[in-house]
């Protein structure tokens, strides 16, 4: 490429740029309009990264190992490198005037050593504050700079097969920080569980944000030839963007259990062979158990249909990608609404309704004896394939407890899984029936109780010894 112009030649643009399509040149030598294509598509591929190009960050990630090593200060701050810890760089995108970075890859906290950002030449020690593997993405969390320019997710295009497009990479030091533009083009579209289009003529840095020539930001590499679609992705980024600062203002636990939304099925891909066979989406989850008065009972789901689409997205793939899938697209979260598309009967049902929080079961710890129980609903029998709805079921076992006690064959007379249905021949059939039971058991007072369960298939009795309990 030393013929280029040095300005051409420093954005690094492809030679793959001269094939500009559907350019028709007059017949013969014509040195004026060449250069003046060629002036005009330079002009276009600076111009398409000017709005993105202030969002863009240098992102390097040193991996966590236990070895030696020397020990770097960076801001005042102290750190050991670890010696032989392999350092990854990627592209990133500022969110918001916060500090918070985004990178297309899943960063596990506990496999970092040290996360440095670079705004231009600045240098930043870095956190991981949020990674979400299912999403594939992660948010970095830098503090300190209070010029930050966030990227536009309201601004998003499209790529097309065989539309150009351009790439912005950031560099470290060894390049002092500079910004590469990269023209490469769009050779298909992939679907799956968000569009990723696969360009050609440049390597991707994952991470790196990819615009097309009308400068709106088309997609965000995640590998070095392929970019997952922006309008696609735009909606889970600001959803994790949220979760990531409530999570850092304590509004929610680190497993983020109280933020997520409760639909009330259990379900399953369905059989790509039973699919074909009768002529069924083979991208469709089939509905095993729905709870009565969870929102999908209340919206009307029911057992048997057929999910093919969720949140206006269709199913896609099969087996277990298409459970991936469908949970992804479900986007579950407390008071947000959802829509299904069911199949039922050879017909498509439209469905609507709102996640709940999920629903604490009624239990009760029973000390007397060491264990804590729960209510049997039609979800408990479903999810753990229980032979009966009759009884209470054994959620925990206290280590050291008269129903801990081994039996004849070196286990414990009740285990977790087992479900109760009487106590010292006084009938269990429910929770209340079960507190009762425990307070007759308290006032006879007998030395050894005998509990009737139900594990499996089979039934059977344990003869708790409560004194022998109390002495340990």
């Amino acid at each position: 490429m030393s013929h280029l112009p040095p300005l051409l030649r420093h954005y690094g643009i492809s030679a793959l740029g001269l094939l500009l399509a559907g350019c028709t040149a007059p017949e013969g030598p014509q040195p004026e309009y060449g250069r003046a294509i060629f002036s005009h598509m330079q002009a276009a591929v600076l111009e398409s990264t000017v709005s993105t190009e202030p969002s863009v960050v240098f992102v390097q990630l040193q991996n966590a190992n236990t070895g030696g090593g020397r020990t770097i200060t960076i801001g005042g701050q102290s750190f050991n490198t670890g010696g032989r810890s392999r350092t990854r760089s990627y592209s990133g995108l500022v969110l918001d005037q916060e500090g918070h970075i985004l990178v297309t890859a899943s960063i596990k906290p506990e496999d970092i050593l040290l996360a440095t950002v670079w705004v231009n030449d600045e240098e930043f020690v870095a956190r991981v504050a949020k990674n979400d593997e299912q999403l594939g993405m992660s948010i970095l969390k830098i503090d300190g700079h209070t010029d930050l320019h966030p990227v536009d997710l309201e601004q998003t295009g499209v790529l097309s097969p065989g539309s150009w497009s351009v790439s912005l990479t950031p560099s470290g030091e060894d390049r002092d920080f500079s910004k590469t533009q990269e023209m490469s083009f769009c050779a298909g579209i992939e679907e799956g569980q968000f569009t990723t289009y696969i360009v050609n003529g440049s390597r991707l840095m994952v991470g790196a944000p990819v615009v097309n020539l009308n400068g709106q930001l088309a997609g965000i590499a995640i590998s070095s030839t392929k970019a997952v679609s922006a309008i696609d992705a735009t909606e889970d980024i600001q959803d994790l963007l949220t979760r990531t600062i409530r999570k850092s203002a304590n509004e929610s636990s680190d497993n983020e259990e109280g933020d997520k939304g409760w639909l009330g099925i259990m379900h399953r891909p369905i059989n790509p062979d039973y699919a074909r066979k009768h002529g069924l989406p083979r991208g469709a989850i089939h509905i095993n158990h729905v709870n009565s008065k969870s929102p999908a009972g209340k919206a009307g789901i029911k057992a048997g249909d057929l999910i093919v689409e969720a949140n206006g997205k269709p199913v896609r793939f099969s087996n277990e990608q298409a459970a991936d899938y469908f949970i992804t697209a479900l986007r579950a979260r407390q008071g947000k609404p959802f829509s299904l598309v069911v199949m039922r009967d050879g017909q498509r049902t439209e469905l609507e309704g709102t996640f709940a929080d999920v629903p604490e079961p009624d239990a009760l710890r029973a000390k007397d004896i060491g264990i804590d129980v729960r209510e049997i609903d039609s979800s408990l029998v479903a999810s753990q394939n229980l032979f009966t709805d009759t009884g209470v079921y054994i959620n925990e076992i206290e280590k050291g407890s008269p129903a801990a006690m081994s039996g004849n064959q070196g286990n414990s007379l009740l285990e977790r899984g087992d479900v109760i249905t009487a106590i010292a021949g006084t009938s269990t059939p429910n929770l209340d029936a079960f507190n009762k039971a425990i307070e007759k058991m308290r006032k006879d007072a007998p030395p050894v109780v005998l509990i009737a369960y139900v594990r499996g298939r089979v039934s059977g009795y344990a003869a708790l010894n409560l004194s022998l309990g109390e002495q340990l």
